[in-house]
């Protein structure tokens, strides 16, 4: 496989402009921290801003707003012609059942990650020997493990089984916002990678509903994490409910 060929996929463009833009918020908060006579350095605030202009960056990299650029600036819209075969599951596509397959391919990415995790808390209650977890790391682990499967497995099946049947049922060639759809799948992988490191970044021990006082008091990185991924997820299923609903009642 030729390295022009993985560079032109949406999805890579995306995790290569995803790094840039986290390497930004990270000086940027840096050295306005420092003009203001701070500490140059500060976890909370420097890590919470990188995972935004991080996201903003993969967001731009991966293309959904050029549509929207376009449109908003009343330049031409230049469509680009799909890419062929396998190439078209790693970058953006407004066909409603590519756009299926890729929910589809992603929930069941996630699928054995989160049974894992559910494993290594069934075999620490069963024999702490075999696996020794403080409270907050079994915590964690349960929690990542309820969460992943709800908003990662669930939710992205029945998106993908939705964007993919509907249109077919009613006779309709595609769904009522192609570009919104393109651009709510894309939120899907990056709220999962969010929700899958936030172990790596401390944890919570907040359960999975996050629920507060818990997670406003929960200190480590792996909360925020955990916090911005959900919300992600949450719109990627809001804009696609509505996608859907409006796609069977006005199409």
């Amino acid at each position: 496989m030729k390295i022009k060929t993985i560079l032109s996929l949406d999805a890579v463009r995306g995790v290569i402009w995803g790094l840039v833009g986290t390497v930004i918020g990270i000086d940027l908060v840096v050295m306005i921290r420092g003009l203001a006579g701070m500490p140059a350095w500060k976890a909370g605030p420097i890590f919470t801003t990188a995972i935004f202009t991080g996201l903003i960056g993969y967001l731009i990299g991966v293309g959904v707003f050029r549509y929207w650029f376009h449109w908003a600036t009343g330049s031409p819209n230049i469509e680009e012609s799909p890419k062929s075969g396998w190439k078209r599951y790693f970058s953006v596509d407004t066909n409603h059942k590519v756009i299926g397959v890729q929910y589809l391919s992603t929930g069941l990415i996630f699928l054995p990650y989160a049974v894992f995790l559910q494993l290594i808390g069934r075999v620490h209650m069963a024999d702490p020997k075999l696996i020794t977890l403080s409270n907050t790391a079994y915590e964690s682990v349960i929690s990542d493990h309820g969460i992943i499967m709800l908003f990662m497995v669930v939710l992205p099946v029945f998106s993908g089984l939705m964007n993919y049947f509907v249109p077919l049922q009613i006779g309709s060639r595609d769904v009522a916002f192609p570009h919104l759809n393109a651009f709510t799948f894309w939120l899907v992988p990056a709220g999962g990678l969010l929700a899958v490191f936030s172990l790596v970044a401390g944890g919570f021990d907040t359960g999975w509903t996050l629920y507060p006082p818990l997670s406003t008091s929960f200190e480590p990185l792996g909360i925020n994490l955990i916090l911005i991924g959900v919300i992600l997820i949450g719109l990627s299923s809001i804009f696609t409910a509505i996608n859907i609903l409006t796609t069977i009642f006005k199409m």
